[in-house]
């Protein structure tokens, strides 16, 4: 459609969402639609590939179109899709040169305030610069780069704790996040199985990760998954807690051994009420199913006081230390 006038366009936008919800076949069975509208004000001079492509950059960027289906271009939204690019070509040679750096973040147990593990967590370091992993895991995740670095993140930990093993050196228990899109596949099992065996790493020194929201669906097969990651002895934690919507029912029937509490619980200041009785009401059923509670994103005094007093283990957090190059975590806290 070629208009001048939004306001007149916008209305048009609206008109077509409006009529095409529901298409109607012969056989009376109705499909519904969500049609998404790109909008793009053409500008002199331009032609109509790039308002074509620039229409469709604001297509793309619609998040919640249940609540909106229609969007206006605007020059930041190109200058996001041409990072996202760098990002993508740049992945593949990045993971090929190592330039994926796996730092620790120790864990520590509430009361005697002793090191009992850490948590892998990735960072990409390139030639420009260190990129957030804001800005390249929630893309990965989207175009299923995440799998293959999920495994390089695994190979990394068992090649540090078979190195450290080697030397007759301290070593800890490390958690690994594995992405939603394992789930999908047997994979997991088979590659983890693999990996342990390559780098002859004891089982319990692995613990496996996987987000709340990853378990909102087809629960039998990843319950299949599951059981079979437990036959290898690995650790399974239930990562972010409380951040999606199928907390209970996933607690209710899959097997994990340890509930990580999302920080969220912990982002004001002081908690209210209502949050010291949800938190220590989840603290409680955690350990009637035996199961070993950590909560993330500790950061001040007062929150290690309440998380003491509701009877959580383990926490992890920037009160106690940041992620860690692998180098300075073993020389902080495994050497000492």
């Amino acid at each position: 459609y070629s208009y001048t006038d939004l306001n007149e366009l916008t209305e048009l936008a609206k008109n077509i969402v409006y009529q095409s919800k529901h298409i109607r076949r012969d056989n009376d069975e109705y499909y519904k639609l969500a049609l998404l509208i790109g909008i793009y004000p053409v500008q002199p001079g331009d032609s109509a590939i790039t308002a074509v492509d620039c229409a469709n950059i604001a297509r793309k960027n619609i998040v919640d179109y249940h609540l909106c289906n229609y969007m206006y271009y605007d020059e930041s939204m190109h200058n996001t899709l041409a990072n996202q690019k760098d990002i993508e070509d740049s992945m593949e040679d990045a993971l090929r040169n190592h330039q994926f750096i796996v730092y620790y973040q120790p864990k520590f147990d509430i009361i005697t305030k002793q090191l009992i593990g850490a948590e892998a967590l990735v960072r990409w370091s390139r030639p420009t610069g260190m990129v957030s992993p804001a800005h390249f895991i929630p893309l990965f995740e989207e175009n299923g780069f995440i799998v293959p670095l999920d495994y390089y993140v695994l190979d990394s930990v068992c090649a540090f704790l078979r190195a450290r093993i080697d030397k007759g050196q301290k070593v800890v228990p490390i958690s690994v996040n594995f992405s939603r899109l394992h789930l999908s596949t047997d994979v997991l099992p088979v590659v983890i199985k693999a990996t342990l065996e390559r780098y002859n790493i004891p089982s319990h020194m692995i613990e496996i990760e996987i987000t709340e929201s990853a378990l909102a669906a087809t629960e039998d097969y990843q319950l299949s998954i599951l059981n079979e990651l437990r036959s290898l002895g690995c650790v399974l934690a239930m990562d972010d807690f409380g951040s999606g919507m199928s907390s209970l029912n996933a607690l209710r029937s899959l097997p994990f051994d340890v509930l990580k509490i999302d920080r969220d619980f912990l982002q004001s200041e002081s908690n209210s009420e209502r949050e010291r009785i949800v938190l220590s009401n989840v603290v409680r059923m955690a350990f009637a199913l035996d199961m070993r509670v950590i909560c993330e994103g500790v950061e001040t005094l007062e929150q290690e006081a309440f998380l003491r007093q509701i009877g959580c283990n383990y926490v992890q957090g920037f009160l106690y230390a940041r992620p860690l190059p692998e180098e300075q975590f073993s020389a902080d806290y495994l050497d000492q």
